[in-house]
């Protein structure tokens, strides 16, 4: 058998172990060469797509985040399956190879699954780049599509940037290899473990940690921010440490003296085994663990900054056009029928459509009467005003003659208390008469835009409000046109422009599509982007803790051997390794679940937001993803833990 035979021969052997890191490299290498294609497609490179500029030195950065962390995680991946071969590798020293030649068939098999995951990576990244094209083309409201091209410099980048990073960590972990280190690890696996214990000391720093830092992110405001982040993330390091190499083992240690609990089932066999493995990987779970609260914060801090921004649009911009013109059926700044013919004609459908006739009045300042307001109030009656807000889904009113509601811009104005019920507000009409109204509420929310000039609107009596219109002269009323579209969110910049183009004065015209559209390209792109590397961080930690799993595999399987030679069923077995392999997988997701819990709780109090809701979506994608990984790790280690009996 040839050196080239063998090395195929122990990948094959060895692939419960090669598995996963070589999914995770190939994952890599895709999202790498996905980058580099778009960053060197000729639509980008001659300027054709000048939309895309904007994204491009956002996916430089990633290209450099995920060659830093590949980098990371194939030098630990490859450590870890060195030292788990090391009993092979004596082995083989034992029947005669040389140190030379071990390295040499080391160096081989490396080489054999860096070129098959780049080989992989690339055609899989060939395969979904039109798919992220077409994101990337959605996202930027790219009206023509990008063509499909292969780019050779992204090949090569791809392939001479990977094939060095794989080269020399491979190289640097063989040279650590050698023969003394093998005769001390083949000894060392037959000595028995010490059972271990817990300090009380660094039991009292772990709660201290913990506490300190979770108290400090639950009060967090804007002006204790920039003192408290860096003692919050110093604590949270030393308290997550401590927690899996002191706290977990009193805890196991604790549940082990308790009969009740011990005694039940398989329990004894479970936390037996668990206080060991536990203790030995602390170091690996406390990594996946902070790694994990870092993805689902920084994940779910991107989420929610785009989805208030989002709600903060449609609060400010109620509805897709709107705007406000003096006198009837002037149309000095737009005509609507136009507008809706250019809607049809790009194949878009009207929601529905408001004229609001009202007119405009200047009041008095409650505390400073005699003066006057520097902004207008729009006055219209309470049957338009229920009309729009109908179509939004909001309460009705009725006003009596006389009284008026008050209505503000946003629907969250806080404490901000215009007029108190009750409360006269003396006005001046456009035409110079005076009108008083008694206002009995005060509401938060427009139904259409803010437009310039008019800081809020007086809600009145539907009859008297008419009656009011009939003595005012056409050129001192004003109306709003407001339009919605029932599929605004896909109206394009090219539509828009036809759209502008009929619109006489800008000032007054309000268009939620273009700033839409504007806030897709600098919020969306990078969230997109940034789905990329969280789903390549979120597989390395799913990873890591697959190789740790079946770094001890061969102790594992002796010690079920032993257990079934003593009476232990097979169900009862199978128990208990399900039993050790979820909490390895899904305590460290606990930890960097309830770590970010806090991260969340920080944030709301510093932007004054609700942040849970859309952090437990993050959260469960987390979650789900983990529990694929469980199920694949549980079965294969199953199978291999099992197959021997």
């Amino acid at each position: 058998m040839t050196f080239r035979e063998l090395a195929i021969h122990n990948i094959k052997g060895n692939w419960h172990r090669y598995g996963a890191y070589f999914w995770s490299s190939v994952f890599s290498v895709m999202v790498f060469f996905i980058y580099a294609s778009f960053l060197n497609h000729p639509d980008i490179v001659h300027g054709v797509m000048r939309a895309a500029k904007s994204v491009k030195n956002s996916l430089i950065i990633c290209q450099v985040i995920v060659m830093v962390f590949s980098f990371f995680f194939v030098l630990y991946a490859i450590t870890s399956f060195i030292r788990t071969r090391k009993k092979e590798f004596g082995l083989f020293s034992l029947c005669g190879m040389t140190s030379g030649q071990l390295k040499w068939m080391i160096l081989l098999e490396n080489m054999l699954i860096s070129i098959l995951a780049i080989l992989v990576g690339i055609v899989f990244g060939l395969m979904f780049s039109k798919l992220f094209y077409m994101g990337i083309g959605v996202l930027l409201g790219i009206e023509l599509p990008f063509r499909f091209a292969v780019s050779m410099k992204a090949v090569l980048q791809t392939a001479i940037g990977f094939a060095l990073l794989f080269m020399t960590i491979t190289v640097y972990s063989i040279l650590k290899v050698g023969r003394a280190e093998i005769i001390e690890l083949i000894q060392a696996s037959r000595q028995p473990k010490k059972p271990p214990m817990a300090s009380k000391w660094l039991l009292l720093v772990t709660v201290l940690s913990l506490g300190g830092c979770y108290y400090m992110a639950y009060i967090m405001s804007s002006q204790t921010a920039l003192a408290f982040v860096m003692p919050i993330m110093t604590l949270v390091m030393i308290g997550t440490y401590f927690l899996y190499t002191q706290g977990s083992v009193a805890i196991l240690n604790r549940l082990q003296r308790s009969r009740r609990i011990s005694y039940r089932g398989t329990n004894l066999v479970t936390l037996g085994q668990l206080l060991f493995k536990v203790k030995d990987n602390a170091r690996v779970l406390f990594m996946v663990s902070i790694l994990s609260a870092v993805v689902m914060t920084a994940s779910s801090t991107a989420y929610i900054m785009e989805r208030q921004t989002y709600e903060q649009l449609i609060n400010s911009f109620p509805l897709t056009y709107s705007y406000m013109e003096q006198g009837l059926n002037t149309h000095q700044v737009a005509n609507p029928q136009e507008i809706v013919r250019v809607l049809q004609e790009s194949r878009h459908t009207l929601s529905y459509e408001l004229h609001t006739a009202g007119f405009k009045v200047r009041p008095e300042l409650l505390n400073y009467p005699g003066e006057r307001s520097e902004q207008d109030n729009f006055v219209i009656s309470a049957r338009d005003y229920n009309e729009a807000v109908s179509h939004k889904g909001k309460q009705t009113i009725q006003v009596e003659k006389d009284h008026a509601v008050l209505v503000l811009p946003f629907d969250d104005m806080g404490a901000y208390q215009a007029v108190y019920p009750g409360e006269v507000v003396k006005s001046v009409r456009s035409d110079g008469k005076p009108l008083m109204l008694t206002v009995d509420e005060q509401r938060g929310g427009f139904p259409f835009a803010r437009h310039s000039g008019f800081s809020q609107f007086l809600v009145m009596n539907t009859e008297q409000h008419d009656l009011l219109m009939k003595g005012i002269a056409d050129q001192d009323k004003f109306v709003n046109y407001a339009l919605e579209v029932k599929d605004w969110e896909r109206i394009s910049y090219q539509t828009n422009r036809k759209v502008m183009a009929l619109v006489k004065d800008e000032s007054t015209f309000e268009n939620r599509s273009t700033y839409y559209l504007n806030v897709k390209q600098n919020s969306g792109v990078m969230i997109f982007v940034g789905i990329f590397v969280s789903l390549l961080f979120v597989i390395a930690t799913g990873s890591i803790l697959y190789f740790r799993l079946f770094t001890e595999i061969d102790e594992d399987r002796e010690h079920y051997r032993a257990l079934a030679r003593m009476g232990m069923t097979g169900v009862e077995i199978r128990r208990a390794v399900s039993t050790q392999v979820g909490i390895l997988f899904f305590l460290p997701c606990i930890v960097g679940l309830v770590h970010s819990a806090f991260a969340m709780k920080a944030l709301a109090n510093l932007l004054s937001i609700r942040t849970w809701g859309y952090a437990s979506i993050v959260a469960g994608i987390f979650v789900g993803v983990q529990f694929v990984y469980f199920v694949a790790a549980r079965r294969n280690y199953l199978r291999r833990v099992m197959g021997e009996h």
